[in-house]
């Protein structure tokens, strides 16, 4: 529930999107409106609790889950527990193929998939992360799922692949139709 992805949800007290139906762990709803937890954090991140907060009140049909669930046909929540304590991404699955969203899992292409035991400043709980990568990136390299990580470089897209048994990033080809 960082800032960087649920900061649209509001804009000046109001929802942006009111018919929206938003699915949230239940770990991280409980996490980022814990006044306790803001009053301890880092200045960098109230932000986000300000924002959670808000987004848990502007939304009252938000959904706080725990853990995996299927959404709807083709549609489901991934648990990705680790970045934050309810950390999830969404897989979406149609003919075979699967994509699945990672949101900040992923971070840097020549660091991860390469070295699950490198984390980064944000992660709440450093050993789920990176429990968390050891056990995911060997599977989605398996599956062949397209992956969507908000913070890899454009297109952000790509697949996590076996290369001699060491896995790495391999990103989308993009070409643009003009």
């Amino acid at each position: 529930m960082h800032t960087d992805h649920v900061g649209e949800l509001v804009a000046g007290g109001l929802r942006n999107f009111p018919k929206a139906e938003l699915y949230v762990d239940r770990r991280d709803v409980a996490h980022w409106t814990d006044p306790a937890k803001r009053a301890a954090a880092p200045d960098f991140l109230k932000s986000s609790f300000d924002a959670s907060a808000e987004m848990v009140r502007l939304y009252p049909k938000l959904q706080a889950i725990d853990g995996e669930r299927t959404i709807t046909r083709g549609v489901s929540i991934v648990d990705l527990t680790g970045h934050t304590p309810g950390h999830i991404g969404v897989r979406v699955e149609d003919g075979g193929k699967s994509l699945i969203m990672v949101s900040d899992m992923l971070f840097h292409p020549s660091i991860h998939p390469v070295a699950t035991d490198i984390g980064f400043l944000f992660e709440q709980d450093p050993a789920a992360a990176q429990a968390m990568r050891a056990r995911f990136f060997p599977r989605a390299a398996e599956e062949k799922a397209l992956i969507a990580a908000t913070h890899m470089p454009f297109p952000g897209l790509g697949h996590i692949v076996s290369d001699g048994g060491r896995l790495r990033w391999l990103a989308a080809e993009w070409a643009q139709q003009v």
